[in-house]
């Protein structure tokens, strides 16, 4: 049959939350997610995939940090975490682990040419400030 509807006051049943259970605990919808075009600061590595372009920057980064960390010296387990987290990880994030290497003007424009919008990506680098407007984060 259907699953009984659960209440704030009793949002998980049998381990799990029940049909509409987080709607309740949370007092809301949750947000809807963030559309993965065109390309932001928050989009990963493995949304770049999409594009040929992003398949060559994310290519480009793995190698970058490869040389960063020992994993020639890593187990399996270790390699498929680093994998892992270098998909999933956001644009700003590639930003701030660079150390400066990258800035996040640099990263806007390379979200836009990954988006095949390379006339936006030339305003952002032309742009006396960074906005987190259009080819920016949202």
């Amino acid at each position: 049959g259907t699953p009984p509807r659960a209440d704030a006051a009793h949002p998980i049943q049998d381990g799990h939350f029940a049909a509409g259970g987080f709607e309740a605990w949370l007092g809301r919808a949750p947000p809807s997610p963030e559309p993965a075009r065109p390309f932001h600061l928050n989009s990963t590595m493995a949304e770049l995939d999409a594009t040929w372009l992003g398949r060559r920057l994310h290519r480009r980064f793995a190698a970058l940090f490869a040389k960063r960390l020992p994993l020639d010296k890593m187990d399996a387990s270790a390699r498929r975490m680093f994998t892992a987290m270098l998909n999933d990880m956001p644009l700003r994030g590639l930003v701030l682990q660079s150390r400066g290497a990258i800035s996040f003007r640099a990263a806007q424009a390379m979200a836009a040419l990954a988006d095949g919008r390379p006339i936006a990506a030339l305003r952002i680098l032309l742009a006396k400030r960074v906005t987190f407007g259009e080819g920016g984060s949202r």
